[in-house]
């Protein structure tokens, strides 16, 4: 196909754009999901609504650690998170923060209760609580083929509880917005 006919200048033989947003598959940064602006943020080449971290460079989109939490754990202006996950009952997890000036925000913790698909309980210490142990509590139901998350975070400073609400439900929101644009998150 001559080139100024071409809706793509790369390989694209049969024009087809799968996603309906305008932007032909071999062009498109996110071919399985419509996004007309085509916005990628960190530049690596997918676009952000189907980029599994979508504020750092990461074309391949690995999750080192197989725990895809550093995927949606960013509440607020997180720039990025790095997590280090030891998922059974007893294992540990550090989750640190890195905040827009520079700051990493570090937060630890012990899993207590690991029962898949139902529920997930653990400690969590940061400096927001003082370094002292707080005691979160995951619970997973299954409503209308989605899943309910019921999140209950008890033991904290008095001083801080209106804050970590705030933050869960901003890194919830994110999840949702996660699974909603690639499916499934484990």
């Amino acid at each position: 196909m001559p080139d100024d006919t071409d809706n793509c200048p790369r390989y694209n033989p049969d024009q087809a754009d799968s996603d309906g947003d305008g932007h032909p598959d071999a062009c498109d940064n996110c071919p399985g999901t419509a996004n007309a602006d085509q916005a990628d943020a960190d530049g690596d080449g997918r676009g952000d609504v189907c980029d599994n971290c979508p504020g750092n460079y990461n074309p391949d989109q690995a999750d080192s650690d197989q725990d895809g939490i550093a995927d949606w754990m960013r509440p607020f202006d997180t720039v990025r998170t790095e997590a280090q996950s030891d998922p059974v009952v007893g294992g540990s997890y550090r989750i640190d923060m890195y905040q827009p000036d520079g700051s990493v925000v570090a937060h630890v913790g012990k899993y207590l209760v690991i029962d898949p698909p139902r529920r997930l309980v653990f400690t969590w210490a940061s400096p927001a609580t003082q370094h002292r142990d707080s005691l979160v509590s995951i619970d997973f139901i299954a409503s209308d083929g989605a899943t309910e998350i019921s999140l209950t975070h008890e033991q904290l400073p008095e001083f801080m509880a209106q804050a970590h609400v705030g933050g869960w439900t901003s890194a919830l929101e994110k999840l949702a917005a996660r699974a909603a644009a690639t499916g499934p998150v484990a």
